[in-house]
């Protein structure tokens, strides 16, 4: 009987640890499991990481509570930002790593555990939360938790701005059941020495499962010509992406990227009010990248960026489809740049200059459009063209109203998506979410 009991013993402890429980060596999950690793496996910390502080945030989606962790780095730094019109602040940047939510695609194979200290070696805070296995119903819903969570863990500022309009917020449920919570700066203990680790709001990302984040990646330096020089201070500008990608693994997928042209401030960052719903695309199986603002006009920023990643394809694991998104000062560059027929550019005679800047579809929001009729053709993308009525009391949609008219005239109709956004102000259309997102999957999926 002894014998029996042992042999049982060992198979059992056999098929424990090929199934990784009780395993340290356990393989991580394929690129289509739905969450890699629970939430309890991190039990112990993240290497090189210390805890700051646990909590309960409350999903709006899932009408639940779901458990995090904060992680610094055990000797957090951050850079001071002390210009005045900057949207950056004194802090770390941080990440928000939403983990155990079912229905959204993990495209790479890196364990959560793996993707979480890279980042804290890579200097950003870390909040780890647990949806406990819940599952996205749609974008719309999850939306209403990736901007609550971009504002508790230190996005208040952000929604507090005038043109993150009531509607939206009334939309989104913000603050709604977290009202009570803003977390701006956490506590810090090292021996004897107590410190308050403020967050920097230009640098909240809110990320799935299987992601990691870049930051500040410089791409080129951008000269200024005479008149800029003058109106924006300075010879030039560097000009950088942020980006939000598959960790890479042993094995991960290929996926779409969505790159947004920011309009922030004085260009030293590109995370703003608007962003977290642009973060929506990542929980839908795209990479992210942003690019900060250099020129209204001018210096090619989106035919560099685009570029620059399609280059780098392997390093972020794109597929080479892509979607643009910009707003307000960046709507006419979104546009303009991803309406493109053959011809020299500034950019061609970058180590990146013979890439492609092939856009799929793109999506330009209250700003300036210009010469839209003249370059359509074929080869043009797919348009996502909303009136935001409340931009502008005077606007009556004429400019929106005559691109759709030269898309159908055309003979290009199924290539714009028309959509009157009444409710919207300077802002993306939240209020469509999940129609646009299919529209962006139609071109950048199939």
């Amino acid at each position: 009987m002894k014998t029996k009991l042992t042999n049982c013993l060992i198979l059992a402890l056999c098929l424990c640890t090929a199934s990784g429980i009780g395993s340290s060596t356990a393989k991580a999950a394929s690129p289509s499991a739905e969450f890699a690793e629970t939430y309890d496996s991190l039990a112990t910390g993240p290497a090189g990481a210390v805890e700051l502080m646990k909590g309960v945030y409350q999903s709006v989606m899932l009408k639940q509570s779901c458990s995090f962790r904060v992680f610094s780095p055990i000797d957090p730094k951050w850079p001071a930002f002390n210009i005045k019109d900057d949207m950056g602040s004194e802090g770390m940047r941080l990440v928000v790593y939403v983990m155990n939510l079912a229905g959204v695609p993990r495209p790479s194979a890196a364990s959560d555990r793996e993707v979480i200290e890279g980042l804290i070696k890579d200097d950003f805070l870390v909040v780890a939360v647990d949806f406990a296995g819940g599952r996205v119903k749609d974008h719309l819903e999850l939306q209403k938790d990736i901007n609550g969570l971009f504002c508790v863990f230190g996005g208040i500022w952000h929604s507090k701005q005038g043109y993150f309009t009531q509607n939206r917020k009334t939309l989104l449920e913000y603050p709604g059941p977290n009202a009570d919570q803003s977390y701006t700066s956490f506590d810090y203990t090292k021996g004897t020495v107590k410190i308050k680790v403020p967050v920097n709001r230009s640098g909240i990302y809110v990320i799935p499962s299987g992601y990691t984040v870049k930051a500040h990646q410089v791409i080129r330096k951008v000269l200024f010509d005479e008149v800029d020089a003058k109106r924006l201070g300075g010879s030039g500008k560097d000009q950088f992406v942020d980006i939000v990608y598959p960790k890479p693994s042993t094995k991960t997928d290929k996926v779409p990227l969505l790159l947004d042209a920011t309009s922030t401030g004085s260009g030293l960052s590109v995370v703003n009010a608007n962003t977290p719903v642009l973060y929506s695309w990542i929980f839908n199986g795209y990479a992210f990248a942003s690019v900060n603002f250099i020129s209204y006009k001018k210096y090619d920023t989106n035919i560099s960026a685009l570029r620059y990643l399609d280059s780098e394809k392997e390093q972020y694991s794109l597929s080479g489809r892509v979607g643009t998104a910009g707003i307000s000062k960046a709507c006419w560059r979104c546009y303009s740049d991803s309406n493109f027929k053959p011809q020299k550019s500034e950019v061609d005679d970058l180590p990146y200059g013979k890439a492609s800047n092939r856009v799929q579809v793109c999506m330009p929001v209250a700003g300036e459009f210009s010469n839209f009729g003249k370059s359509l053709d074929a080869n043009s993308p797919a348009l996502v063209l909303s009136w935001c009525a409340l931009n502008d009391a005077k606007d009556k949609g004429d400019i929106q109203r005559a691109i759709n008219a030269a898309y159908q005239k055309a003979g290009f109709g199924e290539k714009c998506l028309y959509l009157p956004s009444l409710s919207a102000g300077h802002e993306y259309d939240v209020y469509h979410l999940n129609e646009i997102m299919a529209y962006f999957d139609k071109y950048c999926k199939e």
